[in-house]
């Protein structure tokens, strides 16, 4: 090889660095892994990072990229679009706690790699702690033994409907961790859950302070979803709601029954005036005074809803385009 050839080599590698490290910076690109628990995914190296455009996407966004930072799905079920809005098509969806890597974001939007492949996810899906799981039991009495085995000792008892913080799943078992120390329970007779149920005994709690915990735990819960699909007639807050398929979904979620319809749903609770309004109330538009959407009050005079095709899921003021008909408090003080 030349002199004139090698210079040549020189130039183009040292301007690739200099151009790869305003977007990325990492170490060992070309066969770095990323590890978790459940996964190693691996990220896009250098060559398929320009291969597939993703330097432009992120120039032409001016996207901040972040290598290396694990995250979790924080919902059920999330959409991972192939473009970072929700007209995009989604590619596929991720469970919750799945283990993913943000390469970069834009705005409201994470470039993420999962093993089940690359692309946009809502930057509310994602929770940088690994989500809890908790065993929830179903039966009278369910033995705790010592080890995943049904000839192990016994260590205990867990009765139906208490509630444990999961360290590990496997196939027919469950490793849970209870007030006596940490054992395995056969995984027929428990229920998986994202969220700690709420035990017996606070279920009888009605203080004021409860209330107003309910009313954020709403309005948090319904944010999770910002980003997703609205679909006329839809029922799943990840695939597609409509506006009052997201306010009945999200009231459900904390034992509340509405029924189906926005005019319907005014009459779910008690009627307030637009000056008593509290987070978690329900909120309702329309023209002529016929009522033909509804969202949720999140406070500060913004509410939450299944706006429509175009917007989605999303937050705007409490007076956006539609004429202002009414509320509703659906959660009792």
């Amino acid at each position: 090889m030349t002199k004139k050839n090698l210079k040549r080599i020189g130039m183009g590698l040292l301007c690739g660095c200099l151009f790869h490290s305003s977007i990325i910076s990492y170490a060992n690109p070309m066969t770095e892994k990323y590890s978790t628990e459940n996964t190693i995914a691996l990220l896009t190296p250098v060559n398929n990072f320009y291969k597939e455009g993703l330097h432009k996407n992120a120039l032409k966004t001016n996207a901040t990229a972040i290598i290396k930072q694990t995250a979790y799905i924080s919902i059920d079920n999330a959409n991972v679009n192939n473009k970072p809005s929700t007209s995009g098509e989604i590619l596929f969806n991720l469970v919750y706690g799945h283990p993913i890597n943000i390469i970069y974001h834009n705005s409201d939007w994470y470039y993420i790699a999962s093993d089940q492949g690359n692309g946009y996810i809502y930057k509310t899906n994602l929770s940088t702690e690994k989500p809890k799981q908790y065993a929830k039991v179903n039966v009278d009495i369910l033995n705790v033994r010592q080890k995943a085995s049904i000839e192990s000792n016994r260590i205990g008892k867990v009765y139906n409907g208490e509630s444990y913080l999961v360290k590990e799943v496997l196939d027919e078992w469950v490793h849970i961790e209870t007030g006596h120390g940490d054992g395995y329970v056969y995984k027929t007779y428990v229920d998986l859950v994202n969220q700690k149920p709420v035990e017996r005994s606070e279920q009888v709690k009605n203080t004021s302070a409860s209330t107003s915990n309910l009313r954020q735990q709403v309005v948090d819960f319904a944010k999770k979803f910002i980003g997703n699909r609205y679909v006329w007639g839809g029922n799943n807050l990840s695939t597609g709601v409509d506006c009052s398929g997201f306010t009945q979904q999200v009231f459900k979620h904390f034992g509340i029954s509405l029924s189906r319809t926005s005019y319907t749903q005014i009459n779910n609770g008690v009627r307030i005036s637009k000056a008593n309004l509290l987070p978690g109330d329900l909120v309702f538009y329309g023209y002529n005074n016929r009522i033909s959407h509804v969202a949720i009050y999140i406070g500060n005079d913004q509410v939450i809803h299944a706006r429509n095709a175009k917007y989605g899921i999303t937050i705007t003021s409490l007076h956006y385009n539609k004429p202002y008909i009414g509320a509703t408090r659906v959660i009792k003080d």
